[in-house]
């Protein structure tokens, strides 16, 4: 199983020295930030190397939930999305994924169900596949699969344990798993720690992506800044921790799925 790393996860920091740190720890995929100001040089680099663009992360913020409401402000942010998925199409990036909502997530309606609908309808048209990604509610991502049948799912890892109450996704949705964002945390925050730095069952994680049919990269997504628990180390450290990590894990789903066969 490959394993990846999101662009940025030690912050902002030299691209060349991330791509040397990612190349050098095993990453072979990655994914990137639709609207980062440096997008499209970390997407020439990328490819230089010959690192995978496995997806880009569509537009995020308390905008997201305008694509909920009546008026303007849902149109222009349904723009924003759609310049995702044409992103994507340009650069032979599979997956767009979308958050459905930030924050409070607005009351599933017409506005909304039209505006995700013209989304994912624009994607298959470009050959590009939207993957939702799980939040804090189930609701509205029970909603866009029901709706949207060529949708896929990014299970999201941290936002799980850190916001879901114990609810689990993979049962309900893992059959239609198309991307993986994997990362630590303490409960309760979205720190972006490195798999095994905080509480989450790991053992249970492997588990869970073994059962299922996918065929991607074990991918992560980090931010060191995002807590102190990195405070002090270089970028040389945090790479080859990450990289040691997501072998790792890798190493156990694929123990999972031989226990399968």
């Amino acid at each position: 199983m490959k394993i990846g790393i999101n662009m940025n996860a030690f912050g902002d920091i030299d691209i060349d020295l991330q791509i040397r740190l990612m190349r050098e720890n095993g990453f072979e995929t990655t994914f990137v930030i639709a609207e980062n100001p440096r997008r499209d040089a970390l997407l020439q680099a990328i490819q230089k190397a010959g690192i995978a663009c496995e997806s880009l992360h569509a537009p995020l913020g308390k905008e997201l939930n305008d694509l909920w409401q009546e008026g303007e402000a849902g149109e222009v942010m349904l723009d924003r999305q759609k310049r995702s998925v044409d992103l994507c199409a340009a650069n032979g990036i599979p997956v767009s994924v979308v958050h459905l909502s930030s924050g409070v997530a607005p009351r599933i309606n017409e506005a909304g169900y039209q505006r995700f609908k013209a989304l994912v309808d624009y994607a298959d048209e470009r050959g590009v596949k939207i993957a939702f990604e799980n939040q804090r509610y189930l609701a509205n991502i029970a909603f866009a699969f029901e709706q949207f049948p060529t949708a896929g799912f990014c299970w999201d890892v941290g936002h799980e344990e850190a916001f879901a109450n114990g609810r689990r996704y993979m049962p309900l949705f893992g059959d239609r798993l198309s991307q993986l964002h994997v990362h630590d945390n303490r409960f309760g925050r979205d720190e972006h720690l490195i798999p095994y730095d905080g509480k989450i069952d790991y053992e249970r994680v492997a588990a869970s992506i073994a059962a299922v049919d996918y065929d991607r990269s074990l991918m992560l997504e980090l931010c060191a800044p995002a807590s102190d628990v990195y405070d002090g180390w270089t970028p040389e450290q945090y790479y080859q921790h990450a990289g040691r990590a997501a072998k790792k894990l890798a190493d156990r789903v694929e123990y999972y799925r031989g226990q399968q066969a």
